[in-house]
């Protein structure tokens, strides 16, 4: 007997796909807030004092030296009181009006002119009037009659009205070396540039006899020696 066919085998029946299941939506979870970091407490930062600036010595006080009072030289000294006293002249001068004066030529000059004596040149009368003027401008130093008899002679330079325009002790190196002597002599020359001596009482018309003359200052006659 022929065997029998094996009956076919049923074709399966296709699995049907499952159905995609949705993914849920995952909400965003919100980032969490970062804590704060705690602050690092500040150091207590010390401010720097300033460096205090060493003390300054005390300056040690040096005493000045004193200095040995010098000696003052008789011609320089002298000179200043001469030009101090033709200062006070020439501004008496300029105060008060006087006659036009002539222009000094260099004929003039004190320096170079040979003064004459006075007492060449006037009488007696005259010049004993002259001394009596500047006697009355002249007031002997304490201890004057001490020097001793001697002469000091001033060369005079006069205006043709009778003003004194310049003086100098004309001996000076005879008596520089004598302190009380030159104090007289210098007492004498003031007494010749004193505005309060001046015009001195000479003869207008004898002018030129007079311009220039030496004055002698003889000490036993107006000290009575």
């Amino acid at each position: 007997k022929p065997e029998p066919k094996p009956e076919p085998k049923p074709e399966p029946k296709p699995v049907p796909k499952p159905e995609p299941v949705p993914t849920p939506e995952v909400k965003k979870q919100p980032e969490p807030t970062p804590e704060p970091q705690p602050v690092k407490e500040l150091a207590e930062v010390t401010p720097q004092s300033k460096p205090t600036p060493p003390k300054p010595e005390p300056v040690k006080k040096t005493e000045p030296k004193k200095e040995e009072p010098k000696k003052e030289e008789p011609k320089k000294r002298l000179l200043d009181n001469i030009l101090k006293d033709v200062r006070k002249l020439k501004e008496t001068s300029e105060a008060s009006p006087t006659e036009p004066q002539p222009e000094e030529t260099p004929e003039e000059n004190a320096s170079e002119v040979v003064a004459t004596r006075l007492d060449a040149n006037l009488t007696m009368s005259e010049l004993d009037a002259v001394k009596r003027q500047i006697e009355k401008c002249w007031s002997p130093p304490a201890g004057a009659k001490e020097a001793g008899a001697f002469a000091v002679e001033i060369h005079v330079s006069a205006n043709p009205d009778g003003t004194v325009r310049q003086a100098r002790i004309s001996n000076l190196n005879d008596i520089q070396g004598d302190a009380s002597r030159r104090t007289i002599a210098e007492s004498a020359l003031r007494a010749v540039l004193n505005p309060q001596c001046s015009p001195l009482k000479l003869p207008l018309d004898k002018y030129e006899m007079w311009r220039t003359f030496t004055f002698n200052f003889d000490m036993r006659e107006m000290l009575g020696l």
